[in-house]
Formats: structure tokens, sequence, C-alpha cells
């Protein structure tokens, strides 16, 4: 583990314990909420490499794929299409449904075991890359997605500066992270541990104390709100097209039909009064 005395996106000193349970500060110059002590590259790395990681991705793939279709539909209404980088690939689903809409399709990956089920399953050859290390690729996309990505990496800033490189001009960057600040789940958490309910855990945040030991899924170093995700986004050159709900989920049956009505309950509101309380983050940025 690795401790932080600055803050990982802006690079300023003032950064503040806000949750001394699970460890998260919070810079005080730009507003962003990160983990610290933090796992090393190498230690997320292993992590994700396990074979079991994506057990569950496998099992839920008729459910996913509906998931994956909506993303795409939200891309292919920003974007001409042409050329495509998935950074974080995952086990290749959502490039084996895009690849059909695109003439080329190029994914990144850093788990092993989510590169040979993407290869046996979809025959698609991902490139071993974390997602700091993307500039080695040596062409230019018109379109890149980071699906929940940029709360697993180590310096996100960094991340968003190489997507401006290899984008073409007009080319766009579409991302999608958790609503762990604003989500209406953390924030009625929060309220009730005020009174003493602490049936989520110890920390102020509610979010989950980083461990190694497998006890939690993922591992998640950074928390964005839509306004720190958009001002980084704005300072690396972007225009920032899109600040709206990402529709991650995946279910069958009745349970797809309520997320469904959550979901849509959570779009209204945000068509309204142009706030998000869901569970997660889409941002959709230009390079001009």
């Amino acid at each position: 583990m690795e401790k932080l005395d600055f803050c990982p996106l802006c690079g300023e000193k003032g950064i503040q314990e806000v949750d001394d349970y699970a460890g998260i500060f919070k810079c005080l110059d730009c507003g962003y909420i990160f983990d610290n002590p933090r796992p090393s590259p190498k230690e997320i790395e292993e992590f994700y490499s396990k074979p079991s990681q994506y057990d569950l991705w496998v099992l839920e793939e008729s459910a996913r794929k509906r998931m994956w279709n909506r993303r795409l539909k939200k891309i292919l209404s920003i974007s001409k299409g042409g050329s495509l980088l998935d950074i974080g690939a995952g086990t290749g689903e959502f490039l084996n449904l895009a690849k059909g809409n695109f003439l080329k399709v190029l994914g990144t990956e850093v788990s092993e075991s989510a590169i040979k089920t993407a290869k046996e399953k979809y025959e698609i050859k991902l490139t071993r890359l974390r997602a700091e290390e993307i500039q080695e690729i040596a062409e230019k996309f018109d379109a890149i997605s980071l699906f929940h990505v940029l709360e697993h990496v180590h310096y996100p800033r960094d991340v968003i500066k190489i997507c401006f490189m290899l984008l073409k001009k007009g080319g766009v960057l579409v991302i999608a992270v958790p609503n762990d600040v604003n989500s209406l789940k953390f924030l009625v958490k929060r309220f009730l541990r005020k009174f003493g309910i602490r049936k989520y855990g110890e920390g102020k945040m509610q979010f989950p104390k980083v461990v190694l030991d497998g006890s939690i899924r993922e591992i998640h170093l950074s928390h964005f709100t839509t306004k720190t995700l958009t001002k980084v986004l704005e300072k690396e050159g972007f225009k920032v097209t899109d600040s709206s709900l990402d529709p991650y989920y995946a279910a069958k049956g009745l349970k797809l039909f309520a997320k469904d009505l959550y979901f849509m309950f959570h779009y209204v509101i945000n068509l309204l009064f142009g706030v998000n309380f869901y569970d997660s983050i889409w941002v959709a940025a230009r390079k001009e």
C-alpha cells in the first residue's frame, strides 16, 4: 500500500481526511475524493488477474448484453463510427457487439484471465496494457470508451490526457464511473448513519474499505462527481457535450423491470433538475 501527501488528480498538496475508517481523502482545491493509502499498480493488476474475477460477468452475459446495447446506442448518437478504442475491455463483450458498427475496434485490458476469455469466446485479441500505458498505441481513434475504468487507475488525469492525444480531431471520449459520492444509495446510507444505523459499515462516507484479501469484488481508488470529472476534462482541452446517467445494470424478469423503473425515475429527475442521484455517471466529451 502507498500513502499520498498530494491530490492524484490535480497535484495540489492541500488534502484532508474525510473518513478515517476507509482512508478517504478530499482535495481542498479541486474537490476530488480518493482512497489513501491505496494498493500499488502491481497489486491492482494481480487482484484483477485472478481467474475467478470475471466469472460473474460470464454468468450474466445475456443480461449484460442489453446494457452494452444501451451504451453502444449512446456512443453512436455522437460518433461517426470509424475506429473505436475500448480501454479496460474486460472479457471483450462490448467490443464484440461494437465491431459491427465501426470499421476498426481495438481493446486494452490488464487482466490476463479476461484477455484469455475474450480470445476464446469472441476471437478478440486484446492488448495487455494498463490504462496509464495506452500511449504505446501508435494510432488515433474516432471514439474512445472508458467504462468503469477511471475509478481503478492511480492517476486519472494522466489517462484523460493520453486519451486526448489518441483521439482524432472531432473524436469523442465517453466515460462511465460510479456515482459513489452523490448517488441516492450512498446518501441514504450516510443519513441512516447519523441515527446510529451502521449496517453498511463504520466509515462516514460509507465506502467499502480497500483490502486485498478477496472479501471485496472491486477496488475503487477514486470517487468522482460529475463536477470534478467535467472540470478535469475541460482542463485537458475537451468540450463536455453530455453529463447524464450511465445505464449500468444487468438483470432479467421482474428484477429487470424494477431496475428499469429505478433508472427511469432518476432519468426524469436528471432531465428536470439537472442533478444525478443515480448509481453511476456518464460523461461524453469531444476533442475540437
